[in-house]
């Protein structure tokens, strides 16, 4: 059960963590759009 239990946290935080990338993903290259087209 202590396995299982493990082994679905690490499901979870991987989960988690995707997520957590996503927004990032999308806000990076914005970001570095937005400051090439003010030229910073």
């Amino acid at each position: 059960i202590l396995i299982l239990a493990i082994g679905l946290n690490m499901l979870n935080i991987t989960q988690f963590k995707v997520i957590n990338y996503l927004p990032a993903l999308i806000v990076v290259p914005f970001l570095l759009w937005v400051t090439h087209l003010f030229g910073f």
